[in-house]
């Protein structure tokens, strides 16, 4: 009766244990189930390093809220990274047309990456913010020295 008070008591508290190999639940993805795909051969590393994407798609999809966020978090790094590059490179005043023409290089590559694509995920619109928010601090930087 001892012992079944103990796995009672241990399944209230949320302690029980899966089926598989004796390791605790996880609320998030399986990182090694989905890196052990069949088909997929190499080392651990490489195997991990090749479903990457795959692992991240099923963390995006989990949760409705994931993928906004990862959204907001990329257009504000963009701004922020955009203020910097715009900062550093006014205070020497010699390299404005370097950074003006990496800026359009920049543009032009990812918007050819993300409007070419066959297919549009979740890494071509993250991309897509990233962009916009790098256009839209360059904007804003250039309203704020202007008047």
């Amino acid at each position: 009766a001892s012992a079944r008070t103990t796995v009672v008591s241990d399944a209230r508290r949320g302690r029980g244990r899966s089926k598989r190999c004796g390791r605790k639940r996880r609320r998030g993805v399986d990182v090694l189930a989905a890196a052990n795909v069949p088909g997929s051969s190499g080392p651990g590393l490489v195997r991990f390093l090749v479903n990457a994407p795959k692992i991240c798609e099923k963390y995006l999809d989990k949760r409705w809220w994931r993928k906004p966020l990862w959204y907001a978090i990329s257009f504000s790094f963009a701004f922020f990274a955009s203020n910097t590059v715009s900062l550093s490179f006014g205070a020497r005043n010699v390299n404005d047309v370097v950074a003006s023409s990496l800026m359009v290089v920049f543009y032009e590559v990812s918007s050819r990456v993300v409007y070419r694509s066959e297919k549009r995920t979740v890494w071509h619109n993250i991309l897509n913010c990233f962009k916009l928010g790098v256009v839209i601090g360059f904007l804003m930087d250039s309203y704020k020295l202007g008047g």
